[in-house]
């Protein structure tokens, strides 16, 4: 549970730019971590800490949650 897919991170510029280029690799610098643990089929690596994910909290509003837009017509709250 929680488990990222060690093939996910080849997919990284971060990871690319350190020059990863097979999950081999990736495989071998998470078995010597302290905060990192691998599934056991080696396929996907967590957080040994985590034991819930963190709530997820977007920087933008959804489109759904934000107000409608009043009507652009600047005569409409005109009292007469």
């Amino acid at each position: 549970e929680h488990f990222v897919k060690l093939n996910s991170f080849l997919n990284c510029n971060k990871v690319k730019k350190l020059g990863v280029t097979s999950i081999k690799q990736i495989i071998d610098a998470v078995e010597n971590t302290e905060n990192l643990e691998l599934n056991s089929e080696k396929t996907a690596l967590r957080l040994k800490t985590l034991e819930t994910l963190p709530e997820f909290k977007p920087k933008k509003k959804l489109k759904s949650e934000e107000k409608p837009k009043e009507n652009g017509n600047p005569y409409d709250n005109l009292e007469v």
